[in-house]
């Protein structure tokens, strides 16, 4: 079991990425239909109409999840397992060339 998870973790990282962008897509346009249906109902600051809003929720971790995939090379490595030196080079050269770029 840990074995096949080991060997296909690119896959399993892929999987999630993609969860989280439909997930993260799916409660954007869910609060925004819910915020259309009860536009005239909520009142800021009266607590009985201000309730709900867990798709927000789910929107924010998914954004944090997709931001962490993104900065910690998880989305290359779930497209690209193999490619791991490669893009490590690629994070060197950039890291290299950016006092020359900046000037």
């Amino acid at each position: 079991m840990f074995e096949w998870i080991s060997d296909s973790r690119a896959s399993i990282a892929l999987v999630i990425i993609i969860g989280l962008v439909a997930a993260f897509v799916w409660s954007i346009r869910k609060g925004l239909a819910e915020t259309r249906r009860r536009a005239k109902d909520e009142v800021f600051g009266d607590p009985e109409r201000t309730r709900g809003g867990w798709y927000w929720a789910v929107c924010g971790v998914s954004a944090l999840m997709l931001v962490w995939f993104y900065y910690s090379w998880g989305a290359a490595r779930a497209v690209f397992p193999k490619a791991a030196n490669e893009l490590c080079q690629v994070a060197k050269i950039d890291e290299a060339l950016a006092p020359v770029s900046a000037a």
